[in-house]
């Protein structure tokens, strides 16, 4: 036993003397002190000044990682070149090489010192992670997993500094060589989203260098995720070069024989580095540390992949070639693979994943295109085509048209929605009956509305003409009515029986239709442009408030009422952007929805006796109330209605939703005395009816700005309106999936300074435009007095104006000096942080100068000399 365990304890031995005589050399020189500071600070200042740590306003050390790769691939060579280089110079080369300690535990122990050092100074940086946790709640897993990433990164650079100084004669000579060395391995993925090297190398080879970026392993780390290729990556470099370190330095090599085995070492290392890219690019497996577990494969995403009752095939179209110019996008289709991956490998076989390479002006164009996908504008305006088909064995396809950068944190979401979509029997079919226009005009060559298109993604949307709607066609999974404006008798008692018979159905009245009134012509100016629950109305317990709409301050949106160039915001009522406190219903409603746009919506009211439960969905801040139609029907004036407004005292539901047990509003048959089917239902314990008081926000005007593409969205209406028929159809629920992506962590302290400033700001500034107009009242009523003598009344009407002139002047540098205040605070408070984050490094340095420099006195004393201390 003792003859195996005596070359083990050598070999530790032997480490453990060769790294404390590193860690002396270092605690010694008064270089490692200025590469500390210079890492530390450096890396501090990276992340405040060019990575906008401040001005990003959220709490994680994103910023502080991205300069990692790149801070430390300068700095760990420098750190690294002194390790062998200086024991050529010193003369102790061939003494150290003479020491019975295996080369193994040489290169390992002066590759540890110098770590360990690398480690101190990664701690040097953790001010920030404490800023951070001052200014708000930082997710710890993703700070520690970053530190890994970066750790484990200065441990490659490390090694490969440690090989450049075993060849070269020189620190500096071997600064220049390892320096050179790691920037090349941390751009390498540039260079490849650059293109440099695609067109003389082969695209195996660019795809090689692309997977040794260790950037791009630091990027995952940063992100909370530990990839077992990212990981891997580092700790490979650091096993291949440190074996070439020893090879270069090995005690049976001349010393000479290092620098002439050095062009053999550059080629084996070059070979294998590709090899590992190479072998590394196929391992998807992934540690998700974050608090939350955000890139963990979801349960919702698991329910859906078990839902496939059938195969489901996903084609990737990439532009590849194109792609690697454009570094985010490159960024983008690398994610949507290695998601996909995981997908694949988890649908125990229902999943199958093919990419297709679309080339510039190639067949692949043409097919991307017919396939539905969009090409984005790339380098030199080539077609960038990144895009995902999703169809079952039945042709059922689901498309994403163009994956954009944008999209990243929510791919998880979109592309689990295509799967959940292909996973119903089918595409749900949605009846339609609307007065307006969704579909498109006809007779006026008009495009289908926005709203339209969005939800013909998803489901199948059978157009019902509302003149000749007179019942239900079977096979509908929902129902859409919107406007019912005009509906006769007959179109009623359809939609009465097919609540009757428990038929999901979202209704869509308005007290007044800004869609309508914008196109009724000129003639039909003042005529009504409002619909409502007609019939129904009674039998249900519901309706809406006559000819009145909802006006809110707190959410109006501004227009601009200036001319000739002045900007003159005001706020109007009846148009409302309602933030996500608005939402009510379950929590899948408000998936993705951020703002929900609204224009002069209704007000519902139910009956106290009204028999079906209703639960609001959307209701109006406290400061809501009613606006009469005929204020807003022709030329409105919008600071007449910000004058005019009362908040009412009961809520202000916008839309509800009723279930339960209900009565038909024609219990005795069908209207006009026909006679009465068999199947006929006076009432109903299944009611399944949303009404939503306004039709404006399936407008596009309101939702959506148009481009020369079609038009993109500003506000959220499609995916409200969506979750609206994903939940009454019964869909699987993938609202936890969407929250768990977009989880911000915001610099709350910055965020309560801002807001009770703001609230002084409001405070005073009420306070004084109180004053201002208490001295215009009275100058009003100074000019309006009768009796007044007119040389008297002359004076003072002179002198209130002057007084008023005065106040005015006074009140409006007292708000200049409440705004400056409030820009002072916080700048005070964002300069304290950052002087604070960068000071800390450099008082532990010198904290740390000051315990080697007594430590090194205490070892000079003599003993009696430190009893005596």
């Amino acid at each position: 036993m003792r003859g195996v365990l005596r070359p083990i304890r050598r070999w530790l031995c032997g480490f453990a003397a060769v790294g404390l005589r590193e860690l002396t050399a270092y605690a010694a020189s008064p270089a490692t002190a200025v590469v500390l500071l210079a890492h530390a600070v450096g890396s501090l200042a990276l992340a405040l000044e060019v990575g906008d740590w401040l001005e990003r306003g959220t709490a994680d050390l994103a910023p502080l990682f991205a300069a990692q790769p790149w801070v430390l691939a300068v700095i760990c060579p420098a750190l690294a070149m002194r390790l062998w280089a200086d024991e050529r110079l010193g003369g102790t080369w061939e003494l150290l090489r003479s020491l019975p300690v295996p080369a193994t535990a040489l290169v390992l122990g002066k590759l540890a010192a110098a770590w360990a050092v690398l480690t101190v100074s990664l701690a040097l940086t953790t001010p920030l992670w404490l800023a951070a946790a001052w200014l708000g709640d930082p997710d710890p897993g993703m700070a520690l997993a970053g530190y890994l990433g970066a750790w484990l990164l200065a441990g490659a650079y490390l090694a490969i500094g440690g090989f450049a100084s075993a060849l070269a004669r020189s620190p500096v000579v071997a600064f220049v060589l390892g320096a050179g060395l790691a920037l090349a391995l941390t751009a390498a993925g540039t260079l490849r989203a650059l293109g440099l090297a695609s067109g003389s190398l082969p695209p195996d080879l660019v795809d090689a260098a692309a997977d040794l970026s260790l950037a791009a392993a630091e990027e995952s780390f940063a992100r909370g995720l530990v990839e077992l290729r990212a990981g891997l990556l580092p700790l490979i470099l650091i096993v291949l070069f440190g074996y070439l370190t020893r090879l270069a330095i090995g005690p049976n090599a001349p010393g000479s024989a290092g620098r002439v085995a050095a062009p053999l070492a550059g080629i084996a290392a070059a070979t294998l580095a590709v090899a590992l890219g190479l072998a590394s690019a196929g391992l998807t497996q992934r540690f998700d540390l974050t608090h939350d577990g955000r890139h963990a494969l979801a349960p919702e995403t698991r329910d859906v992949l078990a839902s496939l009752d059938e195969p489901v095939r996903l084609t990737l179209t990439y532009s590849e070639g194109v792609g690697r110019g454009v570094p985010a996008v490159a960024r983008t289709a690398r994610r949507v693979r290695e998601l996909l991956d995981t997908y694949e490998a988890a649908s125990a076989g229902r999943l199958s994943v093919r990419e297709v390479l679309a080339e510039p002006f190639d067949a692949s164009e043409d097919a991307a295109v017919a396939d539905g996908l969009v090409p984005a504008a790339g380098p030199g305006g080539q077609a960038l085509f990144l895009g995902l088909v999703a169809a079952n064995s039945v042709d059922d396809v689901r498309v994403m048209p163009l994956i954009t950068p944008d999209l990243a944190g929510h791919l998880d979401y979109v592309v689990t929605r295509r799967l959940r979509d292909l996973a119903w029997p089918g595409r749900p079919r949605i009846g339609v009956v609307s007065t307006l226009p969704l579909a498109g005009d006809p007779d006026m060559g008009g495009a289908p509305w926005a709203i339209w298109q969005v939800l013909g993604a998803s489901y199948d949307l059978v157009s019902l003409d509302p003149a000749q709607f007179d019942r239900v066609p079977e096979g509908l999974d929902g129902l859409m009515v919107v406007h019912p404006d005009g509906f006769s008798a007959t179109a009623w008692a359809a939609l009465d029986q097919a609540l009757m018979a428990g038929l999901p159905v979202v209704l869509y009245v308005d007290p007044f239709s800004e869609a309508v009134a914008l196109r009724r012509p000129s003639q039909r100016l003042f005529a009504p442009a409002a619909s409502g629950l007609g019939p129904l109305a009674a039998s249900l317990g519901i309706d809406l408030v006559a000819r009145q709409v909802v006006g809110d301050p707190a959410a109006a949106v501004e227009v601009d009422l200036g001319r000739n160039g002045r900007h003159d915001p005001v706020r109007y009522l009846p148009w409302l952007d309602l933030g996500a406190a608005a939402l009510g219903g379950p929590a899948r409603l408000a998936a993705g929805v951020d703002t929900l746009s609204v224009a002069s919506a209704g007000l519902i009211e139910v009956a106290p006796d009204a028999t079906p439960d209703n639960a609001p969905l959307v209701t109006a801040g406290p400061q809501a109330g009613p606006i009469a139609v005929p204020r807003i029907a022709v030329a409105p004036d919008p600071r007449a209605l910000l004058a005019g407004h009362t908040p009412q005292a009961a809520p202000a539901v916008l839309a509800v939703h009723l279930t339960g047990q209900a009565v038909s509003a024609f219990p005795e048959g069908p209207p006009g005395g026909d006679a009465v089917p068999e199947d006929w239902q006076a009432g109903t314990d299944r009611l399944d009816l949303t009404v939503i008081a306004d039709t404006d926000l399936l407008d596009d005007r309101f939702w959506t700005v148009p481009t020369e593409d079609g038009w993109t969205p500003v506000t959220d209406n499609a995916a409200w309106i969506a979750n609206v028929l994903d939940d009454r159809l019964g869909l699987v629920d993938l609202s936890g999936l969407y929250a768990r992506t977009i989880g911000e962590r915001p610099f709350t302290r910055l965020q309560s300074l801002r807001q009770a400033a703001e609230a002084d700001y409001r405070d005073r500034e009420a306070a004084l435009l109180a004053d201002l107009a208490e001295a215009e009242d009275q100058l009003r009523r100074l000019s309006a007095d009768p009796d007044a003598d007119p040389a008297t009344l002359t004076d003072h009407l002179g002198e209130t104006r002057a007084e008023l002139r005065r106040r005015l002047v006074e009140t409006r540098q007292e708000l200049r000096a409440v705004r400056l205040a409030l820009n002072r605070d916080l700048d005070r408070v964002e300069r304290g942080v950052a002087a604070s984050v960068l000071a800390a490094p450099v008082v532990a340095v010198a904290l740390l100068a000051l315990l080697a420099m007594g430590a090194r006195r205490w070892r000079r004393l003599p003993p009696i000399g430190r009893r005596r201390a």
